[in-house]
């Protein structure tokens, strides 16, 4: 069979499944369009991310105009996953050194929030584990709270006796 037998075949099997391309290809144009602009107005580059997420809006045209299938959110999981791998890690906002002598990376996040996690802990160190403090802390097993209560998760001193 050749190349076009074979793709002749596959049009007949997408036209059985989705009926007529057109109205699913106007819809996608549409999603696509919207797309585009947003990124025209944040840089104007497209990123593979943005290749990837394209992709995904060919599926989401497919459930919109064409019906529900399995397919189609599988192959959408498929292009998310394919985003996340092409997304390059974000630098940090910024290095600090911290009044323990550490250096942290602060990142700005949604809503004002930023993270600090600490950069090349030493050998046998772990960021404390209460929520927002990240200070680089000994491993610890079987720690003792002031409670009597045993926890495995480090803490450093100012943490290590709350709940």
């Amino acid at each position: 069979m050749s190349i076009l037998d074979k793709a002749k075949a596959a049009i007949e099997d997408r036209m059985t499944k989705y009926g007529d391309p057109t109205p699913m290809h106007v819809c996608q144009a549409a999603m696509w369009s919207a797309y585009l602009e947003g990124v025209a107005n944040r840089d104007g580059e497209l990123t593979p991310r943005d290749c990837a997420l394209l992709m995904a809006v060919v599926k989401i045209a497919r459930e919109a105009c064409g019906g529900p299938l399995e397919d189609n959110l599988t192959d959408l999981a498929g292009y998310a996953r394919v985003a996340e791998l092409c997304t390059p890690e974000r630098p940090p906002d910024q290095i600090t050194t911290g009044s323990d002598g550490n250096k942290y990376e602060v990142r700005q996040g949604d809503g004002g929030m930023s993270s600090v996690t600490p950069v090349d802990l030493a050998e046998g160190m772990r960021a404390c584990t209460y929520p927002s403090c990240h200070v680089p802390t000994l491993r610890r097993e079987n720690a003792f709270d002031g409670f009597g209560n045993s926890y495995l998760e480090p803490r450093c001193a100012a943490h290590a006796k709350l709940p």
